[in-house]
């Protein structure tokens, strides 16, 4: 195997380790829980985000921005 194969493929195995490490996550049984909690209160109302959404739409409509 030339150093440059070698090189490569030391590089190539390392960034596979980073990436699954960016990838993964892991919890506590009580950081999961909260987790869990957090994405069933998605589809609660929100009315600070509503009124947000609509101040950034008459912006945009006002700017011309598409």
């Amino acid at each position: 195997m030339s150093v440059s194969a070698f090189l490569l493929s030391a590089a190539q195995e390392r960034a596979q380790q980073l990436l699954g490490e960016a990838e993964s996550l892991t919890l506590s049984p009580r950081d999961w829980d909260a987790f869990v909690a957090a994405l069933d209160n998605l589809d609660k109302p929100r009315p600070k985000r509503a009124a947000a959404v609509q101040r950034y739409r008459a912006w945009r409509s006002e700017s011309g921005e598409p």
